[in-house]
C-alpha cells in the first residue's frame, strides 16, 4: 500500500496555549506529511471512520477525500482535507484548505458549519491543473 493514513498519539497532546490534538501522518509513495488534528470538531472515531470511508469510496468513485481537520464549524470553520481524484487507473491526490474567508474569495456556495463525515464528498473542488504539490498513485496500490 502506498497511501496510508494514521494518528500516532494515543490521547491528545496540549500544543500552544489552550489546543489539543492528535498528531498524526499521511504517507503517498515516499512522501510522509505530519499533521495536527484539533480535537474541537470531530472525534478521533470520525476521523478514522472516515478515512475508511474515504479509501473505499475512491475504488468505486471519481473523488475523494481523506479529512484531517474539521475545526471549529460553527464560529469559524477551519477544515483540512486530501483531495483525491482519479482519472483512468491514477489516482491524484493534493492537499486542500477550506476556511470561510477562502470559501468567500472563491465564492464557493458552501454551508462549512454542515460540514460532516457522510457529505465532506460536496466539498471537494478539483483543481485546475496538476501542480507541483500533487502526487499520483496507482489504484492498485491503496
Amino acid at each position: 500500500m502506498t497511501l496510508k493514513i494514521e494518528f500516532t498519539d494515543k490521547r491528545p497532546k496540549k500544543r500552544g496555549l489552550e489546543y489539543y490534538s492528535y498528531e498524526g501522518y499521511i504517507t503517498i509513495k515516499d512522501f510522509k506529511e505530519r499533521f495536527l488534528t484539533s480535537i474541537a470538531g470531530w472525534g478521533i472515531e470520525e476521523y478514522e471512520y472516515q478515512w475508511k470511508m474515504g479509501i473505499e469510496r475512491i475504488k468505486t468513485h471519481n473523488y475523494s477525500c481523506l479529512v484531517t481537520n474539521a475545526n471549529s464549524l460553527h464560529v469559524n470553520p477551519y477544515i483540512d482535507m486530501w483531495q483525491m481524484y482519479k482519472e483512468n487507473n491514477i489516482i491524484y491526490i493534493n492537499n486542500r484548505l477550506i476556511t470561510l474567508s477562502i470559501a468567500k474569495e472563491l465564492k464557493l456556495n458552501l454551508n462549512l458549519s454542515e460540514f460532516n463525515a457522510s457529505n465532506c464528498y460536496d466539498y471537494i473542488r478539483l483543481p485546475r491543473s496538476k501542480s507541483l504539490s500533487t502526487w499520483k498513485i496507482n489504484i492498485q496500490d491503496i
